[in-house]
């Protein structure tokens, strides 16, 4: 089903069906930032759409669409607020984290 090239992988993950439940991200999120093993959280791993390589690629709009509204992330798209800073090997350490830092790589 992949080919191995990554960006031609993304493309066909966009072409796949995936309900209006699940809005994309605009850039993969890759899950080596996240501290804890988000397979054993099915809740968690159910809400997320994520490719072979490990990469979080979609998440259900149920739960990120509150934050990204809460989080003025169309104002820091427009360039009027900045992006919280993170340190270079920052991880996060649990789901809400992950939801408020996906909510800021999706576009509603």
């Amino acid at each position: 089903m992949f080919s191995g090239s990554l960006v031609g992988d993304f493309k066909k993950l966009r072409r796949q069906k995936v309900s209006d439940d699940f809005v994309w991200l605009e850039v993969p999120f890759h899950k080596n930032k996240v501290s804890f093993d988000i397979e054993e959280d099915k809740d968690l791993f159910e809400s997320l759409k994520i490719s072979f390589d490990g990469s979080i690629m979609a998440v259900k709009r149920s739960r990120v669409e509150d934050l990204y509204k809460k989080q003025n992330v169309s104002m820091i798209r427009a360039g009027y607020e900045s992006l919280p800073k993170m340190k270079r090997d920052y991880k996060i350490d649990s789901k809400d984290e992950l939801y408020k830092t996906l909510a800021y790589w999706i576009s509603i």
